[in-house]
């Protein structure tokens, strides 16, 4: 996996913003390898079949959700 040297003073600066502190350009290198293998691991784009299955399952629960919301803040004002 190759990481340009502008994507590693990229690295730095935003540790730096997040820490307050500076990292060596080995260091930005070898955590930014480690943050890219992890996305890789965790990232799967979905099919469409995924997401319709998705995009039904909540058309079907989103008023069930509002109405047991809506039910509870009624019971909060009383």
């Amino acid at each position: 996996m190759v990481i340009s040297d502008g994507d590693i003073a990229e690295f730095q600066r935003l540790y730096k913003n997040r820490y307050g502190r500076e990292i060596s350009k080995e260091m930005a290198y070898e955590q930014a390898i480690k943050l890219l293998r992890l996305l890789k691991r965790i990232y799967q784009p979905m099919t469409e079949k995924q997401y319709d299955t998705i995009q039904l399952h909540r058309a079907k629960t989103f008023p069930q959700m509002l109405a047991h919301l809506t039910l509870h803040e009624n019971e909060d004002s009383i």
